[in-house]
């Protein structure tokens, strides 16, 4: 878990807790397949605040958004590395945009060999 439900509402979420851990666990996985699972079994208390800032804004984007009917539902969805997408490419955009915001001054992001 990358935000808590007392975090989402001391950012600012408003999401009642049944809607929250709908759209938090989708946020959660973008933010896995887009970090390729580095944070994986990590303990709460040490995910970075970054990390939990995006996962906020993932968190409203998607329930504003299809609550409003601007992301499809999904159209693919792959399990192996968790890959998903959605019929809106533009919604897509703005995820990554989102995600690449909050997450790129990290190590998060680096798919390759460090060492």
């Amino acid at each position: 878990m990358y935000l808590d439900f007392s975090d989402y509402v001391f950012y600012g979420g408003d999401l009642e807790k049944a809607a929250f851990d709908r759209f938090s666990y989708r946020a959660e996985r973008l933010i896995e397949t887009n970090t390729f699972s580095k944070l994986a079994g990590v303990d709460y208390n040490d995910i970075p605040e970054e990390v939990k800032h995006c996962a906020f804004e993932l968190t409203e984007y998607i329930a504003e958004n299809f609550i409003n009917g601007s992301v499809s539902e999904k159209t693919s969805e792959s399990n192996d590395g968790y890959s998903v997408s959605y019929e809106n490419k533009n919604a897509a955009r703005e995820i990554s945009d989102i995600i690449y915001t909050y997450l790129s001054g990290t190590d998060l992001l680096y798919g390759g060999v460090t060492g």
